[in-house]
Formats: C-alpha cells, sequence, structure tokens
C-alpha cells in the first residue's frame, strides 16, 4: 500500500488572522455603502420622474380662459321666414372657452390657436376666482395650434417650468391640466401612449391617456415638475388625447416675438379688412347647366379645407342671373348658403376646425338657359 506523503500544516499567527478579518469586515462595508448609494441613486432618480407639481402650485400658473368673439353665419342663419337667410358674409357673436398656463412672470400664457381665434375679449380666470383680462395676443402658429397671449395686470405672476419635449418616452406618468367644459380647472393623470413623428421624424404629437374634454385646449401636458405638452384635442369615443410637444412652442416666446397686438386688430370684424386678408388658394371658370323644371342645374367642385383654416368661398357670374352657392361636407350637408340671385359677386365665409375636411362647392343654376360662373376658394390669414 502506497503512503501518501505528509504536508506540514501552516498555522497562521493570530494577529495575521485579525488583520485578514478586520480587511475582510472594511471590504464588506464598503460594498455595503456602494449598493446603498446605488439604491438611493436609482430611488431618487424614480422619486424625480414620479414627482409633481402641488396642487396649490398648479392653481397658481394654469388658468381657466373666457372668450367672446364673432364666428360666421355661412348663410345659415334663419331669416323672417324661419329658413337660412343666404348672407353668406354674415358675423354672428360668439363665447367659448379653453384652458392657458403662465410661461413668463409678465402675465405672457400659452394657449391654443382655435382657442384665441376671431377673438375680441378675453378673461384668464385663476381657481381662487381672480380674473384678469387678456387684451393682447403675442404671436400664434396656426398649423401648430399655439397661441400666445398676454394678460393685462400690475403685478408678477408665478410660472411654469418648460421641459424637453424631445425626452419624453412611451408609458412616462403625465398630468392634464385644465379647464374641462368650463368648470374650472381639474387634473387628470395618465401616461405618454404614442409618440407621433412627422416624416422628417420631428415630433408632431403626444399622445396619452389623461382624460380631458372640450374646454381643455390650450392647457398644460406635465411631466414631473415641467409642462411637455399642450392639450389640443381628444379622439372620441376612443380614450386617447393629442398634445402639441413643448419644443414647438419655444421659438414662439422669444424676443422676436415681445410684442402686443391688440385682439381686436388681430382678428378684425370689417368685413373689408376680412376680404383684404383673402388669399386665394384655388378657382375654377365653367357652366352650369340650365334647370329643369323645378330643380336647377348644379355643377358640385370638390374642395379640400385644411385644420384651423377659415376659408372665403367666392362666386361670380354676370349680373341678374339666378345663383347661389352652397357649401356641403363629407355626408352632404349644407355648411354655407349664398344666394346670388340678381348680383355680380356673392361670398360664403366658413370656419374649419382641427379637423382636416373634404367638401363640395354646388353652385345652382335656376334659369332656364346655361350661365357661365367663376368660383374661388381663399383662405383668410389673420
Amino acid at each position: 500500500m502506497q503512503r501518501l506523503p505528509q504536508t506540514k500544516l501552516q498555522i497562521t499567527p493570530k494577529s495575521v488572522q485579525k488583520e485578514v478579518t478586520m480587511k475582510r469586515n472594511s471590504a464588506l462595508l464598503s460594498l455595503a455603502c456602494c449598493v446603498m448609494l446605488v439604491l438611493f441613486t436609482v430611488h431618487s432618480s424614480f422619486g424625480a420622474q414620479d414627482a409633481s407639481p402641488s396642487n396649490a402650485s398648479l392653481k397658481q400658473r394654469n388658468v381657466a380662459i373666457k372668450v367672446y368673439g364673432f364666428g360666421f353665419g355661412s348663410g345659415l342663419q334663419p331669416g323672417q321666414n324661419g329658413k337660412a337667410n343666404g348672407d353668406g358674409v354674415q358675423l354672428v357673436e360668439e363665447s367659448w372657452t379653453g384652458s392657458g398656463f403662465l410661461v413668463k412672470n409678465d402675465g405672457t400664457l400659452v394657449t391654443n390657436y382655435h382657442v384665441a381665434r376671431r377673438a375680441l375679449r378675453a378673461q384668464a380666470v385663476f381657481d381662487d376666482g381672480s380674473a384678469y383680462q387678456i387684451p393682447y395676443i403675442r404671436v400664434y402658429d396656426n398649423f401648430a395650434d399655439i397661441a400666445v397671449l398676454k394678460i393685462r395686470a400690475n403685478k408678477k405672476f408665478p410660472y411654469v417650468s418648460l421641459g424637453d419635449s424631445d425626452k419624453v418616452e412611451v408609458r412616462d406618468a403625465v398630468l392634464a391640466v385644465g379647464n374641462p367644459l368650463g368648470m374650472g380647472i381639474n387634473v387628470t393623470e395618465g401616461k405618454i401612449s404614442q409618440i407621433v413623428r412627422d416624416d422628417n421624424g420631428r415630433r408632431t404629437s403626444l399622445r396619452h391617456t389623461a382624460t380631458i374634454a372640450p374646454g381643455n385646449s390650450g392647457g398644460s401636458l406635465y411631466q414631473g415638475m415641467q409642462v411637455v405638452g399642450v392639450n389640443v384635442r381628444g379622439t372620441p369615443p376612443y380614450e386617447f388625447y393629442e398634445a402639441v410637444p413643448i419644443n414647438r412652442v419655444k421659438p414662439l416666446l422669444t424676443e422676436q416675438y415681445n410684442k402686443m397686438i391688440p385682439l381686436e386688430s388681430a382678428f378684425p370684424t370689417n368685413l373689408e379688412a376680412i376680404l383684404k386678408k383673402a388669399k386665394q388658394v384655388d378657382a375654377k371658370n365653367g357652366e352650369v347647366p340650365a334647370a329643369t323644371g323645378n330643380d336647377p342645374g348644379v355643377v358640385s367642385i370638390p374642395a379640400d379645407f385644411y385644420p384651423l383654416e377659415d376659408i372665403m368661398v367666392l362666386l361670380q357670374a354676370q349680373k341678374g342671373q339666378d345663383l347661389a352657392l352652397i357649401v356641403t361636407d363629407a355626408q352632404n350637408k349644407p355648411i354655407g348658403y349664398g344666394d346670388a340671385r340678381g348680383i355680380e359677386i356673392e361670398a360664403v365665409l366658413l370656419p374649419n376646425d382641427v379637423n382636416f375636411k373634404k367638401v363640395n362647392i354646388n353652385v345652382l343654376n335656376y334659369a332656364q338657359i346655361p350661365v357661365k360662373f367663376g368660383v374661388s376658394v381663399n383662405t383668410i390669414t389673420w
């Protein structure tokens, strides 16, 4: 039987054992500190993202907006006989509500263009009931649906902090603040559900699940402590809502646009001034067939109405002809009517909301002979 070689055991002195133990404990302590630091940092990071403004802060920086302005009768206002009067250039008084938020301490606030459009006077109403006149508009971008207004007041206002909407990601928590249905400041919670980009990759819309309603237009969308979007619309019956990324707003807040234009100058009610603001975008000449019995001859011309454009449709014919102009939507519902019988030119003023529309411009001939006509579509650039 082979004997195993004997191994001489080395006994470590107690002093050395103690030193090794102390080093091991020191290393463990350092590791524990590092773990705690990482956990604290992660917690702090998530805490910063999850933090949100206090209710008091939201109430001081966000406002309900009451607007008094005008709309277009579009020839559909009932006359003495209870039927559409055919006065296509009639202006009518209207009022509506919206939302906004302060971006400078001088009372500069942001809202949607479709809230400010055709406003003659407006009020910013805070949650505590205090109200201030909004007599001025600084600038607007109708393509982005953004307007920058100015409160008149001899005081300094607290204002929001603007974030970077390019850093917003899907599933980020958000708050929507606004004035739904004109009921006052309201706050809802949700998450970013989709980021919409144009063909160049630029962010054009932040879709989210924080409930908004009519009246929320122009209200703020918070991520954490900062505003990252301007709420613009919902998409009923689906539960997602849209906001304009705040980075599209920032260029409008520069000194370049640090001017104050009275609302009544920006949106004149004088028809002659409105006509001067009209720019032709399409035109067509033709001949409408003669009437047959009680049925007028008709020519239908398709046209596109783009979001947030005010439109003027002009019909021109030889004086004394029996023509009329009816504009219908995709469901063939009349949205504008101009009675051109006996006159040379008839105009119909039409608004468009935030949606693209396909319409038909129908020229009606009540005469027993064919009649030549000209139609032009004009956008009104306020």
